[in-house]
């Protein structure tokens, strides 16, 4: 595959999906903190939010995956493996870390 001059590499394994949902995260200092989740796949999330989180940062994410009206939370965490900062919000690339 060629690239064109200006052009990244696409580093994800996954397909994402968009989905547009409100995520509660944790540091592992025990800061809460707001997010939005703006998609998902099997091995991690992009999320938005207005904190400052740098790349290798740990959380604990929560997030309702169920279609409105429903319940169904799922509770990971994840490492910060790409920011950027866009229109004064921080755009977050996590990948899950597996179950042990």
């Amino acid at each position: 595959m060629e690239m064109r001059a200006g052009m990244e590499a696409e580093r994800r394994t996954k397909r994402r999906v968009e989905f547009d949902r409100p995520v509660a995260l944790v540091s592992d200092a025990g800061e809460k903190l707001a997010a939005r989740c703006y998609d998902f796949s099997m091995h991690g999330i992009g999320i938005a939010t207005t904190y400052p989180l740098k790349v290798g940062d740990i959380l604990h994410l929560t997030l309702n995956i169920a279609p409105a009206g429903k319940v169904n939370v799922l509770s990971l965490r994840g490492e910060i493996v790409h920011r950027e900062y866009v229109a004064q919000i921080f755009r977050l690339g996590i990948r899950f870390y597996k179950n042990r």
